[in-house]
C-alpha cells in the first residue's frame, strides 16, 4: 500500500485547516542534536510511533528541485536536498529511519522538537504531537490507499462443535489499486493457557468477494481450560481470523469474535478442565477426576439443586479464588442446612479464598484418605448455616482471615493435622450451635483467633 503527497510549493504546506511552514533557510545543521546515541534514541522512539500509524510511505512532486522519495524499507534511496538525519545508520532502524524526512519536510514542529533542545522528555512529548499533526497534513483529504481493509460480512455469532460454518468476508481496494492474495481464515479458542488455533482455511478472493468453510473441531481434543463466556456460561469465547497480504507487502486482517457451545457439566464427571462462571446450577453429583482442574471464577455463584456432592479425586484439583468485591457463591435453591451434601476434597494444593459456603451439610471436607493431603488453603472464607462447616481428615490445612459462624459444628478435626499441621491464623468462630472446634486424634497451631459464643459439645447430626 503506498501514501502520496504532493508539495505545493518549495517552502509551505497546506492542507485544509492545517498550515504547517518551514523555510530551509531557518534550519541550522549546527542546532541537531549532535549527541549520536540522544539522536538514536529520539529517532527510535519516533519509527516506533509512526510505524503503529502507518507503514509506508511514497512522497513525491515531478517538479525538479522538489522531488524527493521516502520508503520504509531500508537502505532505500534517498532523492532530498534536506537530511535532518543526514549521518543515521537507517539500515539498523526496523521499518527504515528513512520515514522520518517525510515528516520533517512537512512538519516544522516535528523538526523543531529534534533540534530545538537537548531535553528528552521535552522532545517526546512534542514528536508525540508532530507526528500526530503531520501524518494528519500528509493525508487528510488525500486518496491515498489507506482505506483498503478485509471485512467480515457474514459469520454466525454462536457455534456447535463438531461442525462446519460458512464465514464471508469482502476486499475494498481504495486507489492506488492494489491485489489481494490468499487469504487465510482461522478459528481460535481462548484459554487460561492462551490462545488456541482450532482450525485453519483459506481461499483467493473473487471480485472482491470471499467465502470460508471453518471446522468448528470437539474443544476435547485440547486439555485447555477454556474461558467461559461471563454473558452466557454455555459458551466458551472464540475468534474468526482472517489474514491477507496485497502485492505491495501490506498486511491486511479483520476479526469477528464469536461463541462455541460447551456448558459446564452441571451433573456427572468432567472429561476435561473447566472454568466456571455466572451461575452454575447443579443438578446432580459432580466429579472432578485425577489430573482435572476445576477452576472458579470471582463472582460466580454455585446453585445445588438438591442433596449432590462436588468431589475433588486424589490427583485433580479445584481452584476457587474470589475477590473481595466477587466473591463466590456456594449455596441452593433451599436456605437451610443440609440441603446439599459437601464439597470433597481427596487431593493436595486446591485453593479456595474469598468464598462464602451456606446451608450444606459438611460443607467442605479434607478427607486424604486413602493417601494423606497437603497443600489445601482456605483463606477469606466465610461458613455459615451449615451442619459442619469445615471437616478435616488425614489431611494437613491452612486456613486465614475466615469467619466460621451460625453452624452446628464450625470446625471438625479428625485425625488431622499429624504431619505438617493444621494452621489457623485470624479467623473468627463464633455463634456456633455446638463446637467452635472438635478435635481427635489431631493436632492445630492455632494465632489470633476469636473464638466465642459456641455451644458445648454433644454430636451433630453426622459424625
Amino acid at each position: 500500500m503506498s501514501y502520496h503527497y504532493n508539495a505545493s510549493s518549495n517552502d509551505a504546506v497546506q492542507r485544509t485547516d492545517c498550515h504547517y511552514y518551514f523555510n530551509q533557510s531557518e534550519y541550522n545543521p549546527d542546532q541537531d542534536l549532535t549527541n549520536e546515541s540522544d539522536r538514536h534514541t529520539a529517532t527510535v522512539h519516533m519509527v516506533e510511533q509512526i510505524s503503529s500509524k502507518v507503514q509506508n510511505i511514497y512522497v513525491e512532486d515531478p517538479e525538479e528541485g522538489l522531488s524527493f522519495y521516502f520508503s520504509t524499507i531500508p537502505g532505500s534511496p534517498i532523492n532530498s536536498n534536506f537530511q535532518v538525519l543526514r549521518d543515521l545508520d537507517y539500515t539498523k532502524i526496523e521499518k527504515g529511519g528513512v520515514l522520518l524526512e517525510a515528516l520533517f519536510y512537512t512538519n516544522y514542529d516535528v523538526w523543531r522538537a529534534l533540534n530545538a533542545t537537548d531535553d528528552p522528555n521535552w522532545v517526546v512529548e512534542n514528536i508525540d504531537y508532530g507526528i500526530d499533526k503531520a501524518l494528519y497534513n500528509i493525508f487528510k483529504g488525500i486518496s491515498t490507499g489507506i482505506e483498503d481493509e478485509i471485512e467480515i460480512t457474514d459469520c454466525p455469532e454462536y457455534i456447535q462443535q463438531n461442525t462446519t460454518i460458512s464465514v464471508g468476508a469482502s476486499f475494498s481496494d481504495i486507489d492506488p489499486p492494489n491485489t489481494l492474495g490468499w487469504v487465510t481464515c482461522k478459528l481460535y479458542g481462548a484459554s487460561i493457557e492462551g490462545a488456541v488455533e482450532l482450525s485453519e482455511t483459506g481461499c483467493l478472493p473473487n471480485n472482491g468477494s470471499m467465502a470460508f468453510n471453518v471446522n468448528v473441531p470437539s474443544l476435547s481434543n485440547w486439555n485447555n481450560t477454556w474461558l467461559r463466556d461471563s454473558g452466557n456460561n454455555n459458551y466458551i469465547q472464540a475468534q474468526i481470523a482472517l489474514s491477507g497480504t496485497e502485492d505491495d507487502g501490506t498486511l491486511l486482517t479483520a476479526y469477528k469474535d464469536v461463541l462455541i457451545y460447551s456448558p459446564p457439566t452441571t451433573s456427572g464427571t468432567l472429561s476435561n478442565n473447566e472454568m466456571w462462571c455466572g451461575t452454575i446450577h447443579l443438578t446432580g453429583n459432580v466429579v472432578v477426576p485425577d489430573n482435572l482442574k476445576l477452576t472458579i471464577l470471582p463472582g460466580t455463584i454455585i446453585k445445588f439443586g438438591g442433596y449432590y456432592y462436588l468431589t475433588a479425586k486424589a490427583g485433580s484439583k479445584i481452584v476457587a479464588v474470589g475477590t473481595e468485591g466477587a466473591p463466590i457463591l456456594f449455596t441452593s435453591d433451599t436456605h437451610q442446612r443440609q440441603a446439599w451434601k459437601n464439597i470433597y476434597i481427596y487431593s493436595s494444593n486446591n485453593d479456595m479464598e474469598y468464598c462464602t459456603f451456606e446451608y450444606g451439610n459438611w460443607a467442605v471436607k479434607f478427607y486424604g484418605y486413602p493417601f494423606h493431603t497437603s497443600g489445601n488453603v482456605v483463606k477469606h472464607c466465610i461458613f455459615r448455616q451449615n451442619d459442619q462447616a469445615l471437616r478435616i481428615e488425614n489431611s494437613d490445612l491452612q486456613v486465614e482471615n475466615s469467619t466460621l459462624e451460625n453452624n452446628r459444628h464450625a470446625f471438625v478435626l479428625i485425625n488431622a493435622g499429624n504431619s505438617s499441621g493444621i494452621y489457623l491464623y485470624g479467623n473468627t468462630v463464633q455463634n456456633n450451635d455446638r463446637d467452635g472446634i472438635y478435635a481427635s486424634h489431631s493436632t492445630a497451631d492455632l494465632f489470633h483467633n476469636t473464638i466465642s459464643q459456641n455451644g458445648l459439645g454433644n454430636s451433630s447430626t453426622y459424625n
